[in-house]
């Protein structure tokens, strides 16, 4: 008998050295402004936490803890259909792994259509300070997919685990560049 899924990790990447994973992170920015996908008001003007210049990992990791729980994730979703939107986001985390990258990893009950995309996505905007941490909690309390960041490039999505016999228990350094340790890195231009 097939047996029910129990968590997954999907880990969404922006590879490259500093310079390249600020400018792949702004031109999501960009785009979403372009195509009028994921938004808040005031808070995509630029500037906020991270500033101009920088993508700052600590906000990303601020943002992402408020997604962390039993969430109604609608807003998160690209298209409707599921009978509840409700899902436990065990994890989401963001690291700077030196000579890699940028790595988003979220571990979770269940996924909606999109929604490791569009946290991704909301998370780079909140990263290059196009949305401030904060502004998670109303994305998730608007249940409206306009609120939240744009639908990341598919390229950088890569679902790492499914698990079907353990219950979540806290999984650390599964993911590629955990087990070096490296993070704590506000990247900059000039690194």
């Amino acid at each position: 008998s097939t047996s029910a899924c129990l968590w997954k990790r999907y880990v969404y990447r922006v590879e490259g050295e500093p310079a390249a994973v600020l400018a792949a992170c702004r031109r999501v920015c960009q785009e979403a402004r372009g195509s009028g996908e994921g938004g808040v008001g005031e808070d995509r003007a630029g500037g906020g936490e991270g500033g101009c210049g920088t993508v700052d990992v600590e906000a990303m990791r601020r943002a992402g803890a408020l997604l962390e729980g039993r969430r109604d994730f609608a807003s998160f979703q690209s298209k409707g259909g599921r009978s509840t939107t409700v899902r436990t986001l065990h994890r989401c985390d963001v690291r700077w792994c030196e000579g890699e990258g940028l790595a988003i990893t979220l571990e979770g009950d269940g996924f909606l259509y999109n929604m490791a995309r569009i946290v991704a996505g909301t998370l780079l905007q909140v990263g290059v300070g196009c949305r401030s941490a904060s502004s998670v909690e109303q994305v998730l309390a608007a249940a409206d997919r306009v609120a939240a960041g744009p639908t990341a490039p598919a390229a950088g999505l890569c679902l790492e685990h499914v698990e079907y016999e353990r219950p979540w228990g806290g999984e650390r350094g599964a993911s590629r560049g955990e087990a070096a340790g490296q993070d704590d890195v506000v990247v900059d231009e000039a690194s």
